[in-house]
């Protein structure tokens, strides 16, 4: 059985991966950035005002979805998003969950949430990011 926090994380994870599903993928903006703060990029199009940690690879983006992989671990992905968030003017919401292979991060700005869901993935040695501002 999953602990409370695992389960509401998992949850959370298959909630922006499906929202990406094949239709999402039929509408993805390009994977065009604007430099931000080093190690960063902005996608164009979809959710604003979020950085992208570099490198980013199989890029998604939807109006209130961007989805991608990277090759940095979790504690430094998680950590970016720790730092990042709130220069670009977003407030945590509640603690951060980090765990070894999975975090769950939530900020809010202007009346809008972003959930930030990251995973690990021993087997491809990629870590998922998933980013669902609403």
């Amino acid at each position: 059985m999953l602990t409370k926090p695992v389960s509401m994380l998992v949850l959370a994870m298959a909630v922006i991966l499906s929202s990406v599903g094949c239709s999402a993928a039929s509408r993805a903006k390009p994977n065009t950035t604007v430099p931000t703060p080093a190690n960063a990029s902005q996608v164009a199009a979809g959710p604003q005002g979020v950085p992208v940690f570099q490198p980013a690879t199989n890029v998604i983006v939807t109006e209130q979805v961007l989805n991608f992989n990277t090759t940095g671990d979790l504690a430094a992905v998680s950590q970016f998003y720790i730092d990042q968030m709130p220069k670009l003017g977003w407030s945590p919401v509640g603690d951060p969950y980090v765990a070894d292979t999975v975090a769950k991060i939530t900020f809010s700005k202007n009346g809008k949430i972003a959930d930030i869901g990251i995973a690990f993935d021993a087997k491809s040695q990629l870590t998922t990011i998933g980013i669902l501002v609403q």
